[in-house]
């Protein structure tokens, strides 16, 4: 006689919650930012089964300067170049952004590196690199609208024809003068970048 026993798997069809913890932090002044963030600090258990799968904690620290390169007679900024980097890492994973953006107006324009080329990690014999990234931008009072397009400089480059983002923003609080002088210390600044 032989004896059979199904052990029951644990894909319940009820919801999977556990909190996920960040932080962050962002020092600006008029002409440059520097911030850090930790993302899933508390490490959680990502898994849907009885088995567990902690997710690594995230590290980033970005930071740019804006070169003023044209004011106009009220010492206003008419046209700007805008260096930016972006470092991140979780797990035996990490990337660097870096690049910069020209704005002249009301348009943008600005390409990006992502990836540390010299940097070959995890045994692969491979430059850590990813893609070439071109913006496009236009800034009309609140609105602005945005494209970038992701040129892969990795081995997908034969899988992948790139990729496109388009993006549309309206900015609620914006510092316009609309705003009453008595109000307005009472408004935190919002950095814009």
């Amino acid at each position: 006689k032989i004896l059979c026993s199904a052990s029951q798997s644990r894909f319940d069809t009820e919801p999977v919650r556990y909190p996920d913890l960040g932080a962050g932090t962002i020092f600006y002044m008029r002409r440059w930012w520097a911030g850090v963030a930790f993302h899933h600090i508390n490490r959680p258990n990502q898994s849907l089964l009885a088995l567990e799968s902690r997710l690594p904690m995230r590290f980033s620290l970005h930071g740019g300067y804006n070169i003023a390169i044209k004011k106009n007679v009220k010492k206003k900024d008419i046209s700007t170049i805008t260096v930016v980097a972006n470092y991140k890492a979780q797990g035996k994973w990490d990337q660097l952004d870096f690049g910069a953006y020209f704005k002249y107006k009301i348009v943008t324009a600005g390409i990006y590196y992502r990836g540390l080329p010299l940097v070959k990690r995890n045994g692969y014999n491979q430059p850590n690199q990813d893609a070439v990234v071109a913006l496009l931008g236009f800034e009309y009072k609140d609105l602005a609208f945005g494209y970038t397009y992701d040129l892969s400089v990795s081995k997908l480059i034969t899988n992948s024809g790139g990729a496109h983002e388009i993006s549309l923003i309206y900015e609620i609080a914006s510092d316009r003068k609309k705003r009453k002088r008595r109000r307005s210390r009472f408004i935190i600044p919002c950095a814009k970048f």
